[in-house]
């Protein structure tokens, strides 16, 4: 029995040692590499400090790939956006027009436009509505009230929940990039090595705030939903045919125009006066000169 508990204990001892062994060889392989890494990081040449594409790329390449993986995202991580279009009929459109207040606070809703359409006969409203996506669904159903017929209903999902994940790893490495670039301008040696650097950290700026931008478009568009909702009132579809008038009423319509032109007719002759003073004197003259003529013809 004790031999058989001095042979445990020897396999025991030996594990543990090897395992010890095992770890700090990896340590110490990872502290090498790492070392390895920030020296050729440090190194710049005496002139010029090199910029160029692969050189930077291959300094950069430790830095871009420390960037942690982001897991797959989960159902609630899940980046879509919705739009709805509901077409209603409904009894009396002041009614449910009332009762849709209560029922867009009760689901965190807001109308962000509306339009109001009125005419002869014809009465619609149309609400562009912004809603949680998670109470997208309950507000379609309860739009559907019970004095109003839903004659037209459609629903669009846009699923950005990769766009959303690649724009932002994507950020994410552009702003370590950034930061290798700010080390480097701490150790250019002159202005001509300092403008450089500075010229790729504004341009890697300006690609952050573009991808920042985005990502907060595709985040506010899918946290809330929306819904375009056209309300008619019943009865009020169409507008009715205007009706042809008889002939009676076309001849005084036909009386009344032309009695129309001819007052146009009067004011514009008396508008160019003074041009038919100048043309009347003229054919006097012209008349009393070739009377004259005749004269001493004679």
């Amino acid at each position: 029995m004790r031999k058989l508990f001095y042979l445990s204990a020897t396999i025991f001892a030996i594990v543990f040692f090897s395992s010890c062994n095992t770890g700090s060889e990896g340590k110490g392989t990872s502290e090498l590499r790492t070392a390895e890494a920030l020296e050729n990081g440090a190194a710049t040449n005496d002139g010029l400090l090199q910029i160029p594409v692969s050189p930077i790329e291959q300094q950069l390449g430790d830095t871009v790939s420390s960037v942690k993986t982001k897991p797959e995202p989960t159902s609630w991580e899940k980046k879509i956006i919705k739009t709805g279009d509901l077409s209603v009929e409904a009894k009396s459109l002041k009614s449910f027009s009332e009762s849709l207040q209560p029922l867009l606070a009760k689901n965190g809703a807001y109308i962000a436009k509306e339009e109001s359409r009125q005419g002869e006969g014809y009465h619609s409203s149309h609400w562009v509505i912004k809603v949680p996506v998670l109470q997208f669904e309950d507000l379609m159903t309860g739009l559907a009230m019970k004095d109003a017929t839903v004659t037209q209903r459609s629903i669009n999902s846009d699923d950005v929940t990769t766009a959303w994940f690649d724009t932002r790893s994507r950020l994410e490495a552009k702003r370590a990039m950034r930061n290798k670039y700010a080390e480097f301008l701490n150790k250019a040696k002159n202005m001509e090595e300092v403008l450089q650097v500075q010229q790729e950290i504004n341009r890697l700026q300006e690609e952050i705030e573009s991808a920042t931008g985005r990502m907060n478009a595709l985040g506010s568009q899918s946290a809330y939903s929306t819904i375009n909702l056209d309300v008619t009132e019943k009865g009020s579809a169409f507008a009715p045919a205007e009706e042809t008038p008889g002939v009676f009423k076309r001849l005084v319509m036909a009386f009344k125009t032309g009695a129309d032109g001819f007052a146009y007719l009067l004011v514009g002759l008396v508008s160019i006066w003074p041009l038919i003073l100048v043309l009347v004197i003229g054919i006097y003259f012209l008349r009393r000169k070739n009377s004259k003529v005749i004269v001493v013809k004679q």
